[in-house]
């Protein structure tokens, strides 16, 4: 048996299998790693989070054969086993606390990216009626509108390994991250208004990384709120 550290670049669902008798069923996934390693691996979830792609594990490679011939199972070695017992207990502390739906990231991703278009449009119309520069074109409220949407989509975690690995605990974080973020930049765009409101170093409000260093600054304030209370 083999022992060696690996990146995953792949994890797909291939079979599973009920125990005969039980009610217990393995699921199979076929996995492919950084350095040209196949094999398979499993788990009891057929929404596994055992191996996720971008992550880094020590495995056991133990060669086995099936009616195809030989293949490469893979599993944590001893010593991934040890490092993973502690987030084992956590998950299962997070699970006990339950939840019934958590919103799949292609979902937070379209509620963001509507929202930050709204915000870009309203952008696009205080920064047209009050400075020299035009908006001709829905392109230009576009590219705002993704800038505005990445900087939401970073900054609630919804760009981590695992939530595009539809870890659920991850996806309610950053899922709750991003209505915090979403709100701030709503207000922030209202500031508009303010004509006296200042930024740090200069910054002007009537641009987009303004709008940016002004919804970082809300957000941290609703937290600051809400943890004080």
């Amino acid at each position: 048996m083999e022992t060696k550290t690996i990146k995953v670049t792949e994890a797909i669902y291939n079979r599973e299998w009920t125990v005969p008798n039980t009610k217990n069923t393995i699921f199979y996934f076929d996995l492919k790693a950084e350095d040209g390693l196949e094999g398979q691996f499993s788990t009891n979830s057929k929404t596994q989070t055992k191996f996720l792609i971008g992550e880094t594990y020590e495995v056991s490679i133990e060669v086995k054969t099936n009616n195809n011939g030989e293949y490469n199972f893979i599993n944590y070695s001893e010593t991934e086993k040890e490092k993973r017992k502690g987030t084992r207990t956590s998950n299962n502390a997070n699970k006990s606390a339950g939840y019934k739906y958590v919103r799949s990231r292609s979902e937070v991703m379209s509620i963001i990216s509507q929202s930050s278009y709204e915000a870009a449009m309203l952008l696009c119309t205080k920064v047209s009626n009050n400075t020299d520069e035009k908006i001709t074109s829905h392109s230009q409220i576009a590219d705002i509108s993704n800038v505005l949407c990445k900087f939401i989509t970073d900054k609630s975690g919804l760009n981590s390994v695992e939530c595009k690995n539809a870890v659920p605990t991850s996806l309610k974080e950053a899922n709750t991250n991003s209505i915090v973020l979403q709100k701030s930049l709503k207000i922030a765009i209202m500031s508009l208004e303010l004509n006296s409101l200042l930024l740090p170093n200069g910054q002007s409000l009537l641009s987009t990384q303004g709008i940016v260093t002004l919804t970082e600054l809300i957000t941290n304030d609703i937290n600051k709120i809400a943890n004080g209370l």
